[in-house]
């Protein structure tokens, strides 16, 4: 009873937050003898009505989301806690990502985003990753390997033009044995550590994930200390903020493909 009584918590917080969808809600809650207690939460939440009572999705119109807090700044590579995390998480994309659809897993699996595939050297030394083709940030930029050097640069070589303090001091625990970022053609990237670093995909996963326009970049590497316009490719439409002032205006990107990625933050 107990044990049901968790999975069902499991499952509420999934689909509060988006990461699960209705319908998947009330297959797994009847699993365990909870349907009753996933429609108690839809009428709670004011979701009762059936999927057909809805009529037919249209694209595009204006979602207004609630969060328990005020949010940091939208800047996925120098901004904290789960609060924004979990709003940025919808506006910005990385190479990988953790698939958080299934419940009862000691550790999430590790899925492709903005990279297709990835491979990791005997050694544990060198990350490759062969990206996805057709993305585009919101301002017409192509999604390619200068993109994603120049965010890890971004974050984590200081004597780069677009390097901005903030963002390396919220990702020095992933950059932190970084060596070099190569980039061998425009769909493939190979990230080179001084060590082997066991948790580094799973912690370039997190939090920190998320893409930058190259054609954003500051003019010179005093104005890189305040964080320039930010545009990356993100899985849905465009976001904007009307809350406290922020250094950076997210303009979020979106994809003209379909998703899948893996591996970095930057």
């Amino acid at each position: 009873m107990e044990e049901d009584r968790t999975t069902f918590e499991a499952l509420e917080a999934a689909f509060v937050e988006g990461r699960l969808s209705r319908r998947e809600l009330f297959r797994r809650s009847a699993l365990i003898g909870a349907t009753a207690a996933a429609a108690h939460l839809l009428d709670s939440l004011g979701l009762a009505r059936s999927a057909h009572a809805q009529g037919t999705p249209k694209k595009g119109g204006t979602l207004v989301i609630a969060k328990e807090s005020e949010l940091d700044i939208l800047d996925p590579h120098s901004a904290g806690g789960w609060v924004t995390w979990r709003v940025s998480k919808q506006m910005h994309e990385g190479l990988i990502d953790e698939d958080l659809t299934q419940a009862n897993v000691p550790y999430p699996k590790l899925i492709p985003k903005l990279a297709t595939s990835w491979d990791v050297s005997k050694d544990s030394l060198t990350y490759t990753f062969k990206l996805r083709k057709g993305v585009k940030f919101h301002d017409g930029t192509n999604f390619d390997a200068a993109a994603v050097k120049y965010n890890i640069d971004r974050c984590a070589a200081k004597d780069s033009p677009q390097f901005y303090a903030r963002a390396n001091a919220y990702t020095t625990w992933i950059w932190q044995f970084l060596k070099e970022v190569k980039t061998p053609d425009e769909g493939t990237v190979q990230i080179v550590l001084r060590e082997p670093y066991g948790d580094f995909l799973p912690s370039s996963s997190r939090g920190a994930a998320g893409r930058r326009s190259s054609s954003a970049r500051p003019r010179s590497r005093s104005t890189a200390t305040r964080a320039s316009r930010s545009i990356r490719p993100a899985p849905g439409p465009s976001a904007s903020w009307s809350g406290r002032p922020t250094p950076t205006s997210s303009s979020s990107a979106t994809r003209t493909t379909g998703a899948t990625e893996r591996c970095s933050t930057a």
